[in-house]
């Protein structure tokens, strides 16, 4: 065999072990970085029960330039994607002739977040006080509900067949909501 084959063929042996191991560390940042998302969503889940907030955005008090500022112009669908899944922010209506916060609220003003959830997160894994959320059958889908709590302005819908949580709303929350049909 001649010198510069042999030598050719332990050079490509170690080109091919160093491309293994880059390969390996890829997967492994990869990997490491999809369980610190999930694990930031449960611990997010976790907290959501005692905050309105979403990421520095809150239902009557966010603006839709704070969104911008926050999270960027939506996508083409209106929907920002992120770790926890496709989040929608709905902003008020501006009718002063309505009863409603989030149609009284104005235009710029976010009403809710919405998130449909890209992970699968039991209710029965939420930590939050069961007294205070009203439980309603989707009249739609008799297997779904939504658990809410509207002291606190949130909103799990919910599989009733397995308690899995498919999407999170951020509401505003009852105090907010009361103090701002009253002041207009």
């Amino acid at each position: 065999m001649p010198v510069g084959h042999f030598r050719f063929t332990q050079i490509s042996m170690m080109h091919a072990r160093y491309i293994s191991q880059q390969t390996n560390k890829k997967m492994k940042n990869r990997v490491y970085r999809h369980l610190i998302g999930i694990l930031g969503v449960v611990l997010a889940l976790v907290i959501v029960s005692s905050a309105e907030t979403w990421n520095g955005i809150t239902p009557l008090k966010s603006t839709r330039a704070d969104v911008e500022n926050i999270l960027g112009k939506p996508n083409e669908y209106g929907y920002y994607q992120r770790d926890e899944g496709k989040v929608r922010i709905f902003y008020g209506a501006g009718d002063l002739n309505t009863d409603t916060c989030w149609g009284r609220a104005s235009k710029e003003t976010v009403t809710r977040i919405s998130i449909s959830l890209g992970i699968a997160f039991n209710l029965k894994d939420v930590k939050t006080d069961r007294n205070k959320l009203e439980k309603t059958v989707d009249s739609n889908h008799p297997s779904n509900a939504m658990f809410s709590n509207w002291e606190d302005g949130i909103q799990y819908d919910v599989s009733l067949e397995d308690g899995e949580i498919y999407s999170i709303n951020y509401l505003p929350n009852q105090k907010d909501c009361e103090e701002l049909l009253r002041s207009k």
